[in-house]
């Protein structure tokens, strides 16, 4: 009897220390009043940069959001300090990647172990663990709508964004052992198109005197997948041969690069009882393309075919291709990627680095442009900004717009992001 007192005694104090010695997970903050958003729309007139920050943040809610080796941490954008901050104490997890909404910070970890935190707190809402893939690949995902939406074994689930519970799972027609996400778009009347990988996997490998290895992607078709987001119907699948998509409008999807050995872009009509080619723009190369509103542009002069020329924007009507406005940069000079949101054009006008070695750069400028006419609306002079150390042809700053600021980065080499706003 003394013997089988002492060993649950001891069975006791075991769950106790096992209990304890698994750390909970960190959370600091939330520090001060919730920040509002730096705006509603895009700004007509940016007149002044608030905040160089690492060019990784994702802006949302007056908040920018960073990951960590083990979680996310949240600063103030108006003020640079930390709000909050949230770890997994796990110290065999090393890396982690986010993606955001108005309420939800969802965090993907290499384990395939998924977090939700609230976006005003940082405190965890729920955990999931995604079920293995079979092959080496981390997990993918998507948040928009009030959905997580997550790859599980050769089909998709959709997960609650508050609480993490399963809305709905669909299953490609195509047989495919895995589907990771590349991409999704939402589109009006409950329409989410979903970009998939459809993979099909090799038999595992045996290494000489080791148990059977994970098996490769032997075959992968892309799919282009139209799924009810209320219920997870899926409305129709269809092969995607474009290299990337980016949402045109509302009912317009613009395929970029299609066929490769002609660069141009597929005007693609979306709606819940398809896709269907529209018509094609041709351009000079389809990487130096962007689109929304209802308009593409190009920021390459299409004249020029031996050296790549960031020196000309080429606006065209996605309703049929027709071109709208041409705008050429002074000599010496070449754009950045553009940004379109709310009748605009957002652009950086900087020197052109064909011309010179890296160097900090001066005379950069942030122009506004209407998107109907090209017209300036509006122009910043950017404070000075140190070039990565090789330069080239593509050594421009691109623009974004995102939470009410308009954030412009170098395209590589520099870890750097300017916030600008009213």
């Amino acid at each position: 009897m003394a013997f089988g007192a002492a060993f649950v005694l001891l069975a006791q104090w075991y769950d106790r220390s096992a209990t304890t010695e698994k750390k909970p997970d960190l959370v600091t903050g939330a520090r001060g009043t919730f920040p509002a958003a730096l705006g509603a729309d895009a700004q007509a007139t940016p007149e002044r940069v608030i905040r160089r920050t690492p060019g990784d943040e994702v802006l949302v809610h007056g908040l920018g959001l960073r990951s960590t080796d083990s979680g996310v941490r949240a600063v103030n954008l108006r003020t640079g300090e930390r709000y909050w901050r949230y770890e997994r104490r796990d110290t065999t997890v090393t890396g982690a990647w986010l993606q955001a909404s108005e309420r939800t910070v969802v965090i993907w970890f290499p384990d395939r172990k998924l977090t939700a935190v609230d976006l005003r707190t940082g405190r965890p809402l729920w955990h999931t663990r995604i079920p293995g893939a079979k092959s080496r690949r981390p997990a993918t995902g998507t948040v928009g709508r009030g959905q997580v939406v997550i790859d599980v074994r050769g089909s998709l689930r959709a997960l609650s964004e508050l609480d993490g519970r399963t809305l709905w799972t669909v299953k490609p027609r195509r047989s495919c052992d895995e589907t990771p996400i590349l991409s999704a778009y939402a589109f009006p009347d409950h329409l989410t198109v979903i970009r998939v990988s459809c993979d099909t996997l090799s038999a595992p490998k045996k290494d000489a005197g080791q148990p059977s290895t994970t098996p490769d992607v032997e075959k992968s078709a892309e799919l282009l997948l139209g799924v009810d987001d209320r219920t997870g119907a899926l409305l129709w699948e269809r092969p995607s041969l474009a290299d990337d998509l980016v949402v045109g409008d509302e009912a317009t999807l613009v395929a970029l690069d299609p066929d490769r050995l002609i660069p141009r872009v597929d005007l693609l009509d979306v709606s819940r009882a398809g896709v269907f080619e529209r018509g094609e723009i041709r351009v000079r190369e389809t990487w130096a393309t962007v689109a929304g509103d209802g308009l593409l542009v190009s920021y390459l002069d299409p004249e020029i075919y031996d050296i790549d020329s960031n020196t000309v924007l080429s606006a065209y009507d996605l309703e049929d291709g027709h071109p709208l406005w041409t705008l050429r940069a002074p000599s010496r000079q070449a754009f950045g990627e553009p940004a379109i949101a709310n009748g605009r054009v957002y652009v950086v006008r900087q020197k052109d680095f064909r011309y010179g070695d890296a160097d900090t750069l001066t005379g950069a400028d942030l122009l506004v442009l209407d998107a109907d006419t090209g017209r300036p609306l509006h122009t910043l002079r950017l404070p000075e900004l140190t070039a990565p150390e090789r330069v080239d042809s593509r050594t421009v700053l691109d623009v974004a717009v995102a939470d009410g600021a308009v954030t412009i980065r170098w395209r590589s080499g520099r870890n750097e992001l300017l916030v600008v706003t009213d």
